[in-house]
């Protein structure tokens, strides 16, 4: 690969983004908007504080609370550079490092493919995909964590080619602390390094089978190892040289996650943060936002039955599979994706890349099969696209030889012809997502702006109902309409109408705004709003409800 290759699919993949984010006003929903609104509070000198609630996980108390008792801090901090270094500027200025991100990932999935084949072509093919992400395309641009985890996912598996230098065990420990730092389960990038280290000398990166070293006309080359690898067995050596790598992994890790460890220690009383251990014991994806979250217990969930528990993670299983083949298999690469790690099985990279793989499907489908299944496997998938792009490549490139071999293709021709198709498939695909998702099938409707649109809307109307700055509102995204109101809010609870009271009187909410998108044990209230005890109804509009909250 040459430097200006780089720069060229760097170049590529920032106007593929751009164009995507001129038509992005607003973060475009809940997430985003969370990472966004933190960062203006830690610009605006507020430090790391909310002032919404946006679930009940935590301890409570009064707004402003504490931030990212949930969600992880790095996307905000990543948002307040770009802001700190725009002087303000808004959203346009706090995404600039994403978008800078989101075009460093085809290039470094051309670095990773080049690692693994020496191949150019492949390389370059590798990259070009990974510029047309297809369903992650429409986030990449936004302040979201989809594109800083799959920058430190392709640097993780970059990094394990230089798994002998002896500072690259603290090389992969800084990364996993950053992808600790962007989404909670991003420790999970920790056992998969220490795992890296304890099979580095069964499964050599690069290592192939003897069988590889010949490569006759219209056979790939793909996985030969490289000639000054040699095997480095620890049999025999001090205990200090078998435990230094894992030291430097660990101190890594530590000097990136520590000092949040650190700061999550003095404010909630945990490393890990403010409730979310709760959410093991969810029985529906509603109960994530269960007020008082202390229902939320093991009793509780195993007092549903074995086959109501199974029944929910096969019901995961099948959308997170539904996720592999669509998403992040892009349904075309998929089956070159299988291709290609079995052609490098023998390289280390691709063995560790299908266990992260199944062990991220784990996670999100029994652990956390709610979550999971609801964007949680989605987001934290984003981690292997690199390698996916490149194991693509590979499989590509296995089909042509093949092709070649066993059906008499001309291999140049068969390879262009094929190499545009499937290019033009995910470029398609590709427009066809962010014409759906961002602007909507009526083209001037910009349905990635809508939620930003739908605030501003019901802001004003609160205002000519008499709201003053300071009260409290209760909606169903509150950091998205504190983001546009600059009002503090917290969440509708699931819950009937006696819960919703108990909880706006604890955080002093005034004010309440039911949408169609409502929790379902306020249906009647929704079909047929009314004054009730301490709810007095208000007034209506366009299927939104207006109801003061008395003290």
């Amino acid at each position: 690969m040459k430097r200006w290759d780089y720069l060229y699919l760097w170049g590529m993949a920032f106007l593929v983004l751009l164009s995507v984010a001129i038509f992005q006003h607003a973060p475009g929903y809940m997430d985003a908007e969370y990472y966004y609104a933190t960062a203006l509070r830690i610009v605006m000198g507020e430090g790391l504080t909310e002032p919404f609630l946006w679930n009940y996980l935590g301890d409570g108390g009064a707004l402003p609370q504490p931030s990212h008792g949930y969600w992880m801090p790095l996307a905000s901090f990543l948002a307040m550079v770009g802001l700190g270094l725009a002087g303000g500027g808004g959203f346009s200025a706090a995404r600039t490092g994403f978008l800078l991100v989101g075009a460093s990932i085809p290039p470094l999935a051309a670095a990773l493919a080049h690692s693994l084949t020496k191949n150019r072509k492949i390389s370059l093919m590798a990259g070009i995909w990974a510029g047309f992400s297809t369903f992650y395309l429409p986030f990449l641009p936004t302040t979201d964590t989809f594109g800083i985890y799959m920058l430190c996912g392709g640097a993780f598996f970059l990094l394990l080619a230089y798994q002998e230098h002896k500072f690259a065990p603290l090389g992969l420990g800084l990364v996993a602390g950053l992808m600790h730092l962007s989404r909670a389960d991003g420790i999970l990038w920790l056992a998969v390094a220490l795992f890296s280290l304890a099979i580095k000398d069964q499964t050599p990166i690069g290592a192939a089978s003897p069988a590889r070293a010949a490569t006759p006309k219209n056979q790939s080359s793909i996985g030969a190892a490289s000639p000054d690898r040699a095997d480095t067995p620890t049999e025999g050596l001090p205990l200090r040289t078998k435990i230094t790598p894992y030291l430097y992994l660990l101190l890594g890790y530590l000097l990136i996650f520590a000092p949040w460890m650190v700061r999550n220690l003095l404010v909630f009383g945990s490393v890990l943060g403010d409730g979310g251990l709760k959410t093991l014991w969810l029985t529906t994806y509603d109960e994530l936002y269960a007020y008082p979250a202390g229902q939320l217990t093991f009793a509780r969930w195993w007092g549903r039955g074995l086959k109501a528990i199974l029944q929910d993670r096969l019901w995961a299983l099948g959308l997170n599979v539904q996720t592999a083949l669509v998403v992040q298999g892009q349904i075309v690469l998929f089956p070159l994706l299988l291709w290609g790690m079995w052609k490098l099985r023998r390289d280390g990279r691709a063995i560790l890349g299908g266990l992260a793989w199944l062990a991220t499907l784990g996670v999100m489908t029994v652990i956390f099969p709610f979550a999971g299944a609801r964007g949680g496997f989605f987001h934290s998938g984003a981690a292997l696209q690199p390698l996916f792009w490149a194991l693509s490549a590979v499989g590509f490139h296995e089909l042509v030889a093949w092709g070649a071999k066993r059906r008499g293709w001309r291999a140049d021709q068969a390879r262009r012809i094929l190499e545009i198709g499937i290019t033009l498939l995910l470029a398609g695909a590709s427009v066809f997502i962010v014409r759906t998702r961002v602007l909507g099938l009526n083209l001037s409707s910009q349905a990635w702006n809508a939620t930003y649109n739908q605030a501003q809307k019901l802001e004003q109307i609160l205002q000519s109902l008499g709201a003053k700055d300071g009260d409290i509102v209760m909606v169903n995204n509150p950091p998205g309409y504190s983001l546009v109101s600059e009002r503090p809010s917290v969440v509708i609870p699931n819950g009937d109408v006696e819960t919703l009271v108990a909880a706006a009187q604890e955080y002093r909410a005034r004010y309440l705004i039911l949408e169609k998108n409502h929790p379902q044990p306020l249906d009647t209230l929704y079909g047929a709003p009314r004054s009730s005890g301490e709810l007095d109804y208000l007034q209506s509009q366009d299927g939104t409800h207006f109801f003061r909250i008395e003290e």
